[in-house]
């Protein structure tokens, strides 16, 4: 049975919440395992966890260069 506290979204607000234009994406991370797909009880609407969604995000890392300090 499915956690009434788990917030479900559908495909195209999935996609807009990670900066996509097209559900693609997320259809993709859905068939490589890395999303779970829900679908609606009174439809063939699919959903999926927003928390999960929000796990996928990871920071993008970034090289800092070091420059010696000015002796102004």
């Amino acid at each position: 049975m499915l956690d009434k506290n788990i917030k479900l979204i559908n495909i195209a607000e999935a996609a807009r919440f990670l900066g996509y234009k097209s559900t693609a994406p997320i259809k993709k991370l859905i068939n490589q395992g890395k999303l779970n797909e829900f679908t609606a009880i009174d439809s063939t609407r699919k959903l999926v966890n927003r928390t999960e969604l929000e796990n996928l995000i990871q920071p993008y890392p970034v090289e800092i260069e070091k420059t010696p300090p000015s002796g102004n």
